[in-house]
């Protein structure tokens, strides 16, 4: 029976969901989702736990696809989950209990997809909103029995539902709100992203397309004032958030943030921030706030706005408390392929401009640039163990570079493939350097002797996606005994005629898109579009362990050097095990 991989920690959330972190009343947690895990971190200690229910593998657990929206009771006692699904299908939502970490309820109710959930005031009722697929089911849920107690639908689009702050018989849709005060507006026509009603129920904030706000008057339902005064917000109004003293925190999609005033309704502050703010989360003194953005970060931020963020290009995270330690940035360039030195002493990156540049691990300085290295940007590299060397693929040659102190020389380049290099591995037997490169066919050669010594393995597949290496104790061409290329299935090759001479049955879903094995090749892991991460045994080729978690397809996988954790790649979204 196959055991469960637990999962440890991740690094990074889904940032793309409107109001998807929250921080928690106690002021010493923040809940946001990741793929289809819902992560509870304690602000000080860093220490991370997850939503979970029951301990058997077999059991559903937790969403079987991605997060779509969370949200928090009053008293943070409840958390609700909704996701989105496939055509057809219904559409999971979970009432959390959140000490004990434990699942109440799993309706289904709404078909595709949840767009929008609101607790009541006494935390009685839980309102749902559906999408269009589902004609925008509006529907009231009896949180405790689990029930539904009234539903209807929409022949409009609603984009938010919003029980009032003090009552738990009165809720806001954003746009029936809108049809009745329309004609207060004359002509001008607005479509809602978000609304937020002042503690005492007086009024209500609504954010537009366009980029104003629009304050009404909720007892009468009466437009009374548009900000900003002058220039409109770019891209959008995203969210907001409402101080004690009345003045607005404005989410916008243009990477910016702003306070309105809220006696004059002018910006008297405004920041940038890297990627398009969707979330906002007050302290309960206000004084502090909790920002996450559509590119996946979260800023812990002064409610006077005075910092400037700029955009980067890869991280360095400290990995096991989860921090953040180092971010890298070149101005509108994409990052496509990385590698560190083994002394530790570069970060080695390639880049769409076709520039390899090398930085420094502790402050993120320039170190060197190898300038036009390729002409339609490099995709992989890695680097040899004597630190002086990079192996480097690009959609043109792969080649191999000497690096001195001073300077960064080409020893040779090789072309021989018709596709973009995905792969490029290099391991050290036996005083050799062995080099395996994937490129729609796979070079296998000896690092020091290339191109002359090597050998081309061509096979049937037309789409590759990675291969690994496995380590076997005999000399030159013997030392490489076997390597893995995975496709529907995981497949043995002979590494001396290209033969297939063991298949195995990975995944009944998709292909896979990711291999690591471990250093004694005892033990390889894989993932890909069946969203399950599987440990499985090199020589008996059997699935031990799975671990559970991605809602969307495994990209990355990696295993460190201490051969006790597992770090996978979903996208952006990293997982460890």
């Amino acid at each position: 029976m196959q055991s469960e991989l637990e999962i440890q920690a991740v690094i990074g959330f889904t940032g793309k969901i409107t109001q998807g972190l929250d921080l928690l009343p106690d002021n010493e947690h923040i809940i946001y989702p990741l793929s289809s895990t819902i992560v509870v971190r304690h602000i000080i200690t860093r220490q991370q736990t997850f939503l979970r229910y029951g301990q058997v593998i077999y059991q559903i657990k937790r969403h079987d696809n991605q997060i779509s929206l969370i949200t928090v009771s009053r008293t943070g006692d409840y958390v609700a989950s909704g996701q989105k699904t496939y055509m057809r299908f219904q559409a999971d939502i979970i009432i959390w209990d959140f000490k004990d970490r434990s699942m109440i309820h799993r309706i289904k109710l709404h078909k595709i997809l949840i767009q929008s959930l609101s607790f009541s005031y006494n935390e009685l009722y839980l309102a749902l909103l559906g999408g269009i697929d589902d004609k925008n089911m509006l529907i009231v849920l009896d949180i405790k029995a689990g029930k539904a107690l009234c539903g209807t639908p929409n022949r409009d689009p609603v984009n938010q539902v919003q029980f009032y702050n003090q009552s738990d018989g009165k809720m806001i849709a954003v746009k029936i709100l809108e049809q009745r005060f329309q004609q207060q507006i004359n002509k001008i026509k607005r479509t809602f992203n978000y609304v937020a009603i002042e503690k005492n129920d007086k009024f209500c904030y609504c954010g537009t397309k366009t980029g104003d706000v629009f304050e009404v008057q909720m007892d009468m339902v009466i437009y009374k004032r548009l900000a900003p005064v002058k220039k409109l917000f770019s891209q959008g109004v995203n969210c907001l958030g409402l101080l004690q003293n009345g003045d607005l925190i404005v989410e916008v999609g243009n990477c910016m943030y702003a306070k309105v005033s809220f006696q004059t309704m002018q910006i008297v502050a405004s920041s940038e921030l890297l990627g398009g703010v969707t979330s906002i989360s007050f302290t309960n003194d206000q004084t502090h706030f909790f920002v996450g953005t559509s590119q996946s970060n979260i800023y812990w931020l002064d409610n006077l706005p005075s910092q400037l963020f700029r955009c980067i290009c890869y991280q360095v995270w400290n990995a096991k408390n989860r921090q953040e330690l180092l971010r890298i940035q070149v101005p509108n360039l994409e990052c496509r392929a990385i590698a560190i030195m083994n002394d530790g002493k570069s970060i080695v990156s390639g880049w769409s401009d076709g520039k390899i540049r090398a930085f420094l691990p502790q402050l993120g300085r320039l170190l060197y640039v190898i300038n036009d290295a390729y002409i339609h940007g490099c995709t992989s590299l890695t680097c040899a163990s004597d630190c002086q060397r990079i192996i480097s693929g690009g959609s043109e040659e792969v080649r191999v570079w000497e690096i001195g102190k001073q300077t960064q020389v080409m020893k040779f380049s090789m072309q021989e493939h018709r596709v973009r290099v995905w792969s490029i591995q290099v391991r050290r037997i036996m005083s050799k350097e062995l080099v395996l490169v994937q490129m729609g066919l796979v070079l296998f050669g000896i690092l020091n002797h290339l191109p002359e010594l090597c050998v081309y393995l061509k096979v049937l597949y037309s789409k590759w996606f990675c291969i690994i290496l496995k380590r076997v104790n005999y000399q030159l061409l013997e030392v490489i005994e076997k390597h893995l290329i995975i496709l529907q299935k995981i497949t043995y090759w002979e590494i001396f005629d290209g033969q297939a001479i063991r298949m195995l049955d990975g995944s009944e879903e998709g292909e896979f898109n990711a291999l690591a094995i471990t250093k004694e090749g005892e033990h390889f892991v894989s993932g890909g579009e069946d969203k399950e991460v599987k440990l499985w045994g090199y020589d008996e080729g059997i699935c031990y362990f799975k671990g559970q978690g991605h809602s969307i397809t495994i990209t990355r996988i990696t295993i460190s050097p201490d051969q006790k954790l597992l770090y996978q790649l979903e996208q952006k979204e990293p997982y460890l095990y």
